[in-house]
């Protein structure tokens, strides 16, 4: 497709932890503006939360940074002097990256008030757990974490998601999901379906090199990489490596990526299970680390409770290594879409723990998914994606 470059163009991304990425949002976003960088030369700016308590502004490979202090009002991340920045400064283009986040919202509130003028206005969502749980928090069959939790979700959905929520999603010009199960419960919040565009996620380069992948007798470990917090299901990865232990398939498993709030949980669980020397933790990793994880896992497994379009499952089959998954966001169209992947039921080890043996031992089925998912990976690339998001700020500044 030839695209018209508009040099002039700026556009503005607000992410929350562009800095420090905790997750597969971060990781995308810092690709995403490299990459319109590299290939248009965009004139891009970031907003994010600074490390300390003191505004920062700094030049990274031409894209400018805008890093700002953030105030907690209980798990609500404020952006101190976010409105004064948006409003003195003029873009062609904010792309705000998640939603129910503050910057959502206050930019809500100055679309509003006229204080924008006519910058285009574009959401990106990186999975809305909040906005699905609230949905599903009155069906007695979805499982939740706790009663609390499912009281905790049902009100906030009600109290956030019918107002400011339903408010700030009509007020950006697109919102750009990852997902047909994003659009379903956006659709359902009453968005306009015609503001809706959908792009997939896209992975680093570096795993486009891991091809023809390390053969299956050369990998001895299962991999979850992610972020660790009660909604990645790890209890239930946990209990199902117990399962295999009690069957007498001792397998190790490594859990990679940054502890948000639930380690030492999981360490507790661990030493209550009695498999610490089955279970390695590892704190967040480069890609380069990360991709011999992958290139030397039998299996990837991600029992989330609550997925976007996950960064992790891609990664995987790049580096021709199956997924194990719940039916969560994108993951049954990643399933549909690259053959490299089961699905499993949430909460369920024992069933776990029995796909992991039977992808593991069955040689044929291994091998069939390995090479499937290499074989979809070019819909997964920057160059593809890139040029799909920047088509759709072209439209919207033409």
């Amino acid at each position: 497709m030839n695209i018209c470059i508009d040099v002039d163009m700026h556009v503005l991304h607000i992410v929350p932890n562009f800095l420090n990425p905790v997750g597969g949002e971060e990781i995308f976003v810092r690709g995403l503006t490299y990459h319109l960088q590299r290939k248009y030369g965009a004139i891009q700016s970031i907003i994010t939360q600074s490390n300390t308590r003191q505004k920062d502004i700094f030049e990274n490979s031409g894209i400018t940074i805008i890093s700002l202090p953030v105030w907690r009002v209980g798990n609500y991340k404020i952006l101190s002097g976010l409105a004064t920045v948006l409003v003195n400064n003029r873009y062609d283009v904010i792309n705000v990256h998640g939603y129910g986040d503050y910057a959502g919202d206050i930019i809500c509130l100055l679309k509003k008030l006229g204080r924008l003028g006519n910058t285009r206005l574009i959401l990106t969502i990186h999975g809305i757990y909040g906005l699905k749980s609230g949905y599903l928090a009155s069906d007695s069959s979805v499982m939740f974490p706790s009663i609390g939790r499912r009281i905790r979700s049902f009100f906030h959905h009600f109290f956030y998601d019918y107002t400011l929520g339903k408010l700030e999603v009509n007020t950006f010009d697109k919102v750009i999901v990852q997902s047909e199960d994003d659009r379903k419960y956006l659709l359902k919040n009453g968005l306009n379906e015609s503001k809706i565009v959908k792009i997939p996620i896209a992975i680093n380069e570096i795993f486009f090199k891991y091809t023809p992948a390390i053969p299956r007798s050369d990998r001895h470990h299962i991999l979850y990489a992610g972020r660790i917090d009660p909604f990645k299901g790890l209890d239930v990865l946990a209990k199902a490596i117990k399962e295999l232990k009690s069957m007498g398939i001792p397998l190790k498993c490594i859990i990679a990526g940054k502890d948000c709030g639930y380690g030492s949980q999981l360490q507790g669980l661990l030493d209550k299970l009695d498999i610490v020397k089955e279970v390695e933790i590892r704190d967040y990793l480069s890609q380069e680390d990360l991709t011999e994880l992958y290139s030397h896992a039998l299996v990837t497994v991600l029992p989330s409770l609550s997925e976007g379009f996950s960064l992790a499952l891609v990664e995987s089959i790049a580096t021709g290594t199956p997924f194990i998954a719940t039916p969560v966001g994108a993951t049954p169209e990643l399933v549909e879409l690259t053959k490299a992947g089961i699905l499993v039921p949430f909460g369920q080890p024992k069933i776990l723990a029995e796909t992991i043996l039977h992808v593991i031992r069955d040689e044929s089925l291994w091998s069939n998914m390995s090479k499937n998912g290499q074989k979809t990976l070019s819909n997964f690339s920057y160059e593809n994606v890139v040029e799909k998001h920047y088509q759709v700020y072209l439209e919207l500044t033409k």
